[in-house]
């Protein structure tokens, strides 16, 4: 078993690398140890710091029955608790793994008894597109991802009731009944598709976030009485979203849907909120913007809205225009207290003077979209951008700033600046 970084003939390597992954044959995602399908069959153990194996996936190198036996043996009296990309389940797998994900290719029922007993989560890949049987997901199970093609009816009582994070995605369009979702269910990732809700029941009572709903589950969604988090998208249009048809105590509240106006008051609880897509009178959606306290706001940027009395931690803004319109529009104004600014690459920031002095970490996609950083005010402390351009920036930058990160490799920057990667939630 090779380290990758040359320390396995270090008599402290179990204590170098912790949670360390192994990888059979494939050296992507930079894993700790490297050991080819050769050699997995002469290997006695797993190294006691290794909690992850990762089978190959990307030339689809096929693992046969012997490798297989003896990868699963190994792991049976490893440590190893997560497996990844399994390419078929055509033998038990071994009952210590709690988190497994399946290939890209694999599209096999799910017999009973062959998955982990203490199997927690549970990731099927983007060709999976089988019916689920009563008894076939281990009661143990929290969390299951179905990817791109899952397209199946899912029947009362087919899912185990300890799931508590159901990921399903943009291809399902069938119908949920009272029992399709489990009753403990936190967290549903929907599909998106308008299949109307018939009966109270439906939606779990248990459920906090619900992401990527249609607007016409509204009435279902606020008897919920947990619901924290809502994301509405749906691909058909939805002229008119009425506000006071939310639930009470949202925290958090994105509306992606079509030709969209907003109507009435937006609900004080919210912190998070995302309506760059929509149309909405701000006077009538904020009527008293003092009573708003958003931790990230996410707002077209070039609507020319007052939202100065808006007490706002992080704003994001972005294009919502055709690709050809005129992008050097004027910006919304920024209002002081805005500590985290972002702008997506077609929006401009023309007079950097005009950014407030709260402002200290400002996210940009490229360079150009700053168009003179050397006007920066001095609180700003961190930059945040691709890497194109950024031989350019480093003659023009501010002595203010503290810290550049790039989100991608960082070539020829001074020691001072950091590289690193810029998560958009």
């Amino acid at each position: 078993m090779n380290s990758n970084d040359n320390n396995n003939n270090n008599s402290n390597v179990n204590n170098i690398f912790c949670n360390a992954t192994l990888s059979i044959g494939n050296k992507s995602g930079t894993p700790d140890y490297v050991v080819s399908l050769g050699e997995l069959c002469s290997i006695d153990s797993i190294q006691s710091n290794i909690n992850t194996v990762s089978i190959p996936y990307n030339d689809r190198e096929e693992m046969d029955y012997t490798t297989t036996s003896a990868l699963y043996k190994l792991i049976t009296n490893s440590n190893v608790t997560t497996l990844r990309h399994v390419q078929s389940l055509s033998m038990k797998l071994p009952d210590n793994l709690t988190c497994i994900s399946f290939d890209i290719h694999f599209n096999e029922p799910l017999t009973a008894g062959f998955l982990p007993a203490s199997l927690k989560i549970l990731k099927l890949g983007p060709s999976f597109n089988q019916v689920f049987g009563i008894g076939q997901l281990p009661n143990t199970l929290e969390e299951l991802e179905l990817n791109y093609r899952y397209n199946q009816p899912i029947q009362p009582g087919a899912l185990p009731p300890s799931l508590k994070i159901l990921k399903l995605n943009h291809l399902f369009k069938h119908e949920l009944e009272v029992g399709s979702l489990p009753p403990k269910l936190e967290v549903l990732h929907y599909s998106g598709h308008d299949i109307v809700i018939k009966e109270t029941g439906v939606l779990p009572n248990t459920l906090y976030t619900l992401t990527n709903a249609p607007v016409s589950w509204i009435a279902a969604i606020r008897l919920l009485p947990n619901i924290k988090g809502l994301k509405f998208y749906q691909n058909e249009s939805v002229p008119i979203f009425d506000l006071d048809q939310l639930p009470p105590n949202l925290t958090r509240l994105s509306i992606n849907t079509v030709n969209t106006t907003l109507k009435s008051r937006m609900p004080s609880t919210i912190t998070h909120l995302n309506i760059c897509y929509t149309n909405y009178d701000i006077d009538e959606i904020f009527p008293e913007r003092s009573q708003y306290h958003f931790t990230k706001l996410i707002l077209s940027g070039t609507k020319q809205d007052d939202i100065s009395h808006l007490k706002i931690r992080e704003l994001k803004l972005r294009f919502t225009g055709d690709d050809d319109d005129d992008v050097s529009l004027k910006l919304i104004k920024i209002p002081f207290g805005v500590k985290l600014l972002t702008l997506d690459s077609s929006l401009r920031i023309d007079d950097p003077s005009s950014i407030p002095s709260s402002v200290t970490t400002i996210t940009v996609a490229k360079p150009s979209s700053i168009k003179r950083l050397d006007l920066l005010p001095s609180t700003v402390k961190e930059l945040i951008t691709s890497e194109q351009g950024i031989n350019l920036l480093k003659e023009i930058i501010p002595s203010s700033i503290e810290k550049l990160i790039v989100s991608g490799s960082l070539t020829n920057i001074p020691n001072t600046y950091k590289s690193g990667c810029n998560d958009d939630q």
